[in-house]
């Protein structure tokens, strides 16, 4: 049928041309976003394990809370420890 040919030939070199060049352009394009991404998600690991400074300089690690050591034995009542028998007491309480 007359003027159902686009006009376009695969084997013509200047088609062949401009899609290659396209393609490589968008190309580009692509891997330059790709190393857009690697550099924030790096820069974004590197910021979020970086140790915080405190609001008068000191260290994340220095403003740690260390419990207080102390001679108390935990779970054993005063009684039992005399008689030598270690019997478990409640939680908080002073037995």
């Amino acid at each position: 049928m007359p003027g159902m040919n686009s006009g376009l030939n695969p084997g013509d070199p200047t088609l062949v041309a401009a899609f290659r060049s396209a393609l490589l352009h968008q190309g580009a394009i692509a891997l330059l976003v790709l190393v857009l991404v690697w550099l924030l998600w790096g820069t974004a690991r590197t910021w979020r394990s970086a140790p915080a400074a405190g609001a008068d300089g000191a260290s994340a690690d220095s403003l740690a809370v260390v419990p207080e050591v102390t001679n108390e034995k935990i779970g054993v009542s005063e009684a039992a420890e005399d008689a030598g028998v270690a019997v478990p007491v409640q939680y908080g309480s002073s037995g």
